[in-house]
């Protein structure tokens, strides 16, 4: 994992500080992340989609962030009269004159592109742009404007789901994903100052990138993902942006940096970056994943009380430690009145999960499991992914004391005399398909 060179830092623009955060890399690249919005680098670390992408651009070097005027820790716009495009890239280039990077490779999202092309009109100190989504200026339309003000009016006033329309598959393969975001939208600004800076482009600032994309002569990559659920520019509308890579990628989430298919955006990211095809490392690991529920919990605790319930739970903790451990696996964190843990086989996750049912059964307690075997992201000492979520949702079907494991699980475990039933195919919510489940006998 990434770390950061000491904590932030602050350099003065204007009289307001500018936060920024530089992070240690592998390569010998300098690059600068912007994620758009007002999403404030404080976050990343909360999500594993951010992390790994963060991680995967540590294999080319090290990767500086930054909160824009009036956006997380830094400071607030002082003149308003001043065209924000103009505000930010002159944060754009403070930052990086403080950093002391040299020659960056600059990534942008969406409303953070505009100022990321006026950075490489003024400046021979870039080597490279990565536009996701760009602010197209011959794209923008007045009534688009309009829209586009419109929209962000609802969605910070919370009249309108925006993140179900910028990323729809990301939500639906994570379920915290959601809460996630707008924990960070809030962390970011409060709603009057994030409709003020999200609102779209002035006339004049339009006017400005279009002058500025005029007279950017670095290599220029720009990612697009037709299939994103509103309007967005197609390759004759952007034949004008002087792009030398136009590459369009597949899903419906706008959100680049942040979406599901986050290792399509590294892997295009490292071509373009070393010319060499292949994929950028990102933290990931295969194991079993199990997960626990007490069933009847909230009855249990109305029926004994609160005094008594704390006893349960401690029992309960005792149990799962034990377990986990004689089988070889790593608990990640525990859910109240379950578990999330990870182990090296799935044989070991089915005996651990079985191993736990028994013992706790002798103490009236009934415990629920379900078993997944996958790819997880690792994230320090917690871990995320669809393996996760999978797991998730193949315990809530299992009964009280039943234990059921996905095909791939029961598969795996195949050589450790295990005996399973079939439980049928099922939907898991929130996951794509239908799941055939497996019941480990007793």
């Amino acid at each position: 994992m990434l770390r950061v060179s000491g904590a932030v830092k602050y350099v003065q623009v204007d009289g307001s500080d500018v936060a920024y955060s530089l992070h240690s890399g592998r390569g010998d690249r300098d690059l600068v992340l912007m994620f758009g919005g007002v999403f404030p680098m404080m976050s990343v670390d909360g999500d594993g989609v951010a992390t790994r992408f963060l991680d995967g651009l540590g294999e080319l070097g090290r990767v500086l962030m930054f909160d824009r005027r009036g956006v997380g820790q830094s400071g607030p716009i002082l003149d308003w009269s001043v065209e924000r495009l103009r505000l930010w890239t002159d944060d754009l280039h403070a930052v990086i004159r403080d950093a002391g990077l040299s020659s960056p490779v600059v990534l942008a999202h969406g409303n953070a592109c505009p100022a990321a092309v006026m950075l490489a009109s003024e400046s021979d100190n870039v080597e490279m742009l990565v536009l996701a989504e760009p602010t197209n200026p011959w794209f923008v339309r007045r009534e688009q404007l309009q829209f586009d003000h419109d929209v962000i009016r609802a969605s910070v006033r919370d009249e309108l789901d925006l993140i179900a329309y910028m990323a729809p598959e990301r939500i639906d393969a994570d379920a915290g994903f959601h809460d996630w975001f707008v924990r960070a939208g809030n962390l970011g600004a409060g709603p009057a100052m994030a409709e003020r800076l999200l609102s779209a482009l002035s006339p004049v600032e339009i006017d400005m990138l279009k002058d500025a994309f005029g007279r950017v002569s670095v290599p220029m990559l720009v990612l697009r993902r037709p299939g994103v659920p509103f309007e967005t520019p197609g390759p004759e509308d952007d034949a004008h942006l002087g792009a030398t890579s136009r590459v369009e990628l597949t899903g419906r989430d706008w959100l680049t940096f942040l979406g599901a298919r986050i290792e399509d955006v590294s892997a295009e990211v490292a071509e373009f970056v070393t010319g060499r095809i292949g994929p950028m490392s990102i933290p990931r690991s295969l194991c079993a994943v199990l997960f626990t529920d007490l069933g009847g919990s909230t009855q249990l605790v109305q029926a004994i009380g609160d005094a008594r319930w704390r006893s349960v739970i401690d029992r309960h903790d005792a149990t799962v430690d034990r377990m986990v451990a004689r089988w070889g696996g790593r608990v990640v964190k525990t859910t109240g009145d379950g578990v999330l843990a990870t182990f090296p086989s799935a044989s070991g996750a089915l005996l651990a999960g079985s191993g736990i049912r028994d013992a706790l059964v002798d103490h009236d307690l009934e415990v629920r499991v379900g078993v997944h075997v996958g790819d997880v992201d690792q994230r320090d000492l917690d871990i995320s992914g669809i393996a996760v979520n999978v797991a998730a949702r193949v315990m809530s079907i299992a009964r009280p004391g039943q234990i059921l494991a996905t095909s791939g699980a029961a598969q795996a475990a195949s050589g450790a005399q295990l005996t399973f039933g079939e439980c049928g195919s099922h939907e898991l919510k929130g996951v794509d398909g239908t799941w055939d489940l497996f019941e480990l006998s007793s």
